[in-house]
């Protein structure tokens, strides 16, 4: 992206985690994560992406054209209720699930990605930026938190070979009318 562009990346986690330090700036971000500027509450695991988006707003959202990227953190493992402070702030929302609870903690953590989501799309719309942003999706792995024969009994997979690591990639902008499904290479 070209110099014109704020370009920020963000990630709950520790700044140093996998050389993100070196990495993310050597693409042309400014990096911010716990331990770089990041204002979040670090010591807790995992940490919250709703207080990452919350505090990484002031850093892009009223410039004229950015390139954001989140890393989100609040969906890792253990999957548990009581380890995990994200999947006990929002047991109570998957209780009734039928799922053992490794598996209801490991939705209970999605809950918080998609607050956050749900937080960063609010404030576009607020700043008048939404109908101009292409928000982009993808996981880097499967739950791998989870046991294989919980992730097939829950989401009906029956072959682990492949399946499990099939991923989903969203792309999504308020303007589009439809929603598009491309399901071959």
């Amino acid at each position: 992206f070209s110099d014109e562009y704020t370009k920020t990346a963000f990630h709950g986690g520790s700044y140093k985690y996998y050389s993100r330090h070196l990495t993310l700036p050597n693409l042309g971000y400014k990096y911010y994560a716990c331990g770089n500027g990041l204002n979040i509450n670090c010591k807790s695991w995992p940490q919250s992406d709703v207080e990452t988006v919350e505090d990484s707003l002031k850093h892009f959202i009223k410039k004229e054209k950015f390139v954001t990227y989140y890393m989100s953190i609040s969906g890792h493992l253990e999957y548990n209720f009581y380890g995990n402070l994200i999947a006990k702030k929002n047991k109570s929302l998957v209780k009734d699930m039928d799922a053992s609870n490794a598996i209801k903690a490991y939705m209970a953590t999605q809950i918080e990605f998609d607050r956050s989501l749900e937080y960063l799309i609010n404030e576009l719309k607020k700043s008048g930026k939404l109908d101009d942003t292409v928000i982009a999706i993808m996981p880097d792995h499967y739950p791998y938190g989870l046991q294989n024969n919980e992730i097939e009994n829950y989401a009906g997979i029956t072959d682990t070979t492949f399946e499990l690591y099939k991923n989903t990639f969203i792309l999504w902008n308020s303007e589009m009318k439809e929603s598009i499904t491309v399901d071959k290479y």
